[in-house]
């Protein structure tokens, strides 16, 4: 129960490591709150969970428009009362294409979704986050904010902005007793990836190699590292980027 006593807002919570974060939260004792444009999908990962009634709150909400993310966070907050812990996980991966060959549309749609949600929410908590004493914001980065990857230079640069929206935000509110962290995963088995490739298997088959520790990682781990972040047992951790990524960028 290292979250015993504390409220969650956990976006682009109906999937992958949102969804996987979302129930390691309550199973360590927080009240959670899924931000989601798919509620219905939420809605019905929650009947999987023991313990969801009445500690897991859904909302629907758009992260890159300021209204719907404003009356989210109310919702949430009219239900749960304060909110201790935003974690940042709502993304959108564009189609790969170079610079020269990318729609200006998808561009923008990576940042709206990845950069301005993480922005915005963010924006929406910390009043009341400042007035209840502080709190922890992890944003969801990823290694490809440290290292590149052909024909995704949307998504990584986003990325890479996250991380340094990070270290900002850590220096803004440390006086405030906000902690403000990155977390990086590696490539990880989730439904994107296997509608990439078609299975967790091929998923593996195709990048594993790339992994010092020979494989992908699940989504409940990545979730562990965010528990850490989330609890009071990274009391001293503000400005950091957590990398899971099984060795990658050591090489």
């Amino acid at each position: 129960m290292r979250l015993a006593n504390k409220t969650a807002i956990v976006t682009g919570a109906a999937s992958g490591i949102g969804w996987a974060t979302a129930a390691v939260f309550l199973h360590h004792g927080a009240k959670v709150t899924l931000l989601d444009a798919n509620e219905t999908q939420a809605l019905e990962l929650l009947k999987t969970i023991p313990n969801a009634a009445g500690n897991a709150y859904v909302v629907k909400a758009d992260v890159s428009d300021a209204q719907s993310v404003n009356a989210a966070v109310a919702a949430a907050e009219s239900h749960f009362g304060d909110t201790h812990i935003l974690f940042n996980c709502a993304a959108a991966l564009t189609p790969p294409a170079t610079v020269e060959h990318m729609v200006l549309e998808d561009w923008n749609k990576a940042f709206q979704v990845n950069v301005t949600g993480a922005f915005l929410t963010s924006k929406a908590v910390i009043p009341r986050m400042r007035a209840s004493g502080g709190g922890s914001i992890i944003h969801v980065a990823s290694q490809l904010g440290s290292v590149a990857m052909p024909k995704y230079s949307a998504y990584c640069s986003t990325k890479g902005a996250l991380l340094q929206l990070s270290r900002t935000m850590a220096i803004d509110h440390a006086s405030d007793n906000i902690r403000v962290n990155s977390l990086s995963p590696g490539a990880t088995l989730t439904e994107r990836l296997r509608s990439r490739f078609g299975s967790d298997e091929a998923a593996n088959e195709a990048l594993a190699g790339g992994y010092p520790l020979g494989r992908l990682a699940r989504p409940e781990e990545i979730a562990n590292g965010a528990v850490f972040l989330a609890s009071d047992e990274s009391s001293f951790v503000t400005g950091a980027n957590l990398v899971i990524d099984g060795g990658y960028l050591a090489q």
